[in-house]
């Protein structure tokens, strides 16, 4: 063991490893060490950072989506507001149509009350007249 020792220490003075020099390495493979975790840390927070990008696209094209949806509804609105307007235009030709037509029957009505009373009064007259003439 003590053979071994000696080859161990000869080895290292050979190499020109001393104890500063091994401290030395032992701190660059600490700083290897700690710059490979810092390595790691920054490729997750890239990886993390991705799948915001990715989620806020996702968001983003949702949102198109939507807005797009929202103005083919918004046509088709319009579209049926203007044939509502259309149907409301017809219904207030067909009520003034109607009314004309009203106004006119009562007029006829009226008209046809008047001739009536006047058939009536000349029958009366007739009848009258005819009354008198048998009378005398």
């Amino acid at each position: 063991m003590i053979w071994l020792l000696e080859k161990c220490h000869e080895e290292r003075i050979r190499l020109g490893i001393t104890a500063e020099s091994q401290a030395a390495a032992s701190a660059e493979v600490a700083k290897a060490a700690r710059l490979d975790a810092e390595a790691d840390e920054a490729e997750e927070e890239a990886e993390a950072d991705k799948a915001e990008e990715v989620a806020a696209v996702a968001a983003l094209a949702a949102a198109e989506v939507a807005r797009a949806e929202a103005r083919a509804a918004q046509v088709e609105a319009r579209a049926a507001l203007e044939q509502a307007k259309a149907a409301l235009r017809g219904a207030n030709l067909a009520l003034e149509g109607s009314e004309t037509a009203l106004e006119e029957a009562a007029a006829a009505a009226v008209a046809r009350a008047a001739a009536a009373a006047a058939s009536m009064a000349r029958a009366v007259a007739a009848r009258m007249a005819a009354d008198a003439a048998q009378e005398r």
